[in-house]
């Protein structure tokens, strides 16, 4: 991206970007008609960098469904843009969107973020998580309030030494630190809903894990890739299956240390530096437009 040279971050959300910097500000770029670019003073749209308004200690940024959220290095979450679902927190609850950050009221003490379409989730210092937001489908994790919006992070119940948060459109899922991965809300891969986490059968030593719109993935400590969930594009490496609640192995990737997802497109970062990526590619998602609309097959990402 034109003139940034310090990336720590990057958020892609729906029609704007977010980048943070080294330096703890952050930048966005695209749409801004519910406030995504976090700056008061923005126009509508903007097809350069702006700088978020008071924020100048990030660690991370991720944006989701109009609007995105920041990890700072005091441990507390501010949000800005859409709060169609109170996903921006309890100080903005009255609030349809705000063009400035707002501090997340019960986010301190957080050391990990993941932000879903519209809801979100922190890891504490504790290991405990907490989300927010949208609960259409029991994604926050809080019994006995499925369907409702809840502005005020909640504790989600039977997870404990949590290391890892991935949030998605209404599925969130953790890692703990022995690699094991529960997921609550709704299960894209059989199309119930959970609001108690569930272990992932089969995933007990992960490395690391994400979330797309509705589809997950893991890095097993054996390197290998697997995912689960909705499989129309292909995003799970699998040709087969519609759906699968149990995780599928992604095919000739033996290497991984890192993966990553999007909507409808999972990614791969390997041992070799290299990047492979598969599932939708109607807009060039893999990195080439060689691979055809969709690929169930991994492709290597050229010049990576």
């Amino acid at each position: 991206m034109p003139g940034i040279t310090t990336a720590a971050s990057v958020g892609p959300g729906i029609d704007f970007t977010c980048v943070g910097l080294s330096t703890g500000n952050i930048q966005c770029i695209g749409a801004n008609g519910s406030g995504e670019l976090g700056n008061a003073s923005a126009p509508g749209q903007s097809n350069t960098l702006v700088v978020v308004d008071g924020i100048n200690d990030a660690i991370y940024v991720q944006a989701g469904y109009r609007y995105a959220c920041a990890l700072k290095r005091s441990g507390t979450v501010s949000c800005w843009g859409s709060n169609s679902h109170k996903q921006l927190g309890p100080a903005a609850e009255s609030l349809a969107f705000s063009r400035a950050p707002v501090h997340v009221p019960g986010s301190e003490g957080s050391i990990g973020l993941s932000v879903g379409s519209t809801h979100a989730c922190v890891v504490k210092a504790d290991r405990s998580v907490h989300c927010w937001g949208n609960n259409d489908g029991g994604q926050l994790g809080a019994p006995g309030s499925s369907g409702l919006t809840i502005a005020t992070p909640v504790k989600v119940p039977n997870v404990s030494n949590a290391v890892m948060v991935a949030a998605a459109v209404n599925m969130t899922c953790a890692m703990d630190d022995a690699g094991a991965v529960r997921c609550w809300g709704c299960d894209n891969g059989g199309g119930s809903c959970f609001s108690a986490p569930n272990p992932v059968a089969g995933l007990s030593r992960t490395r690391g894990i994400a979330a797309g719109a509705y589809h997950a993935c893991a890095v097993r400590d054996d390197s290998r890739v697997v995912c689960w969930g909705y499989n129309s594009q292909g995003q799970l490496g699998a040709a087969g299956p519609e759906r699968s609640s149990t995780p599928l192995v992604v095919p000739n990737i033996r290497d991984a240390v890192a993966v990553s997802t999007g909507a409808e497109t999972s990614c791969a970062l390997r041992a070799s530096g290299g990047v492979s990526c598969w599932g939708e590619n109607h807009i060039g998602q893999l990195g080439t437009l060689d691979a055809g609309p969709r690929s169930a097959m991994p492709v290597d990402v050229p010049g990576l």
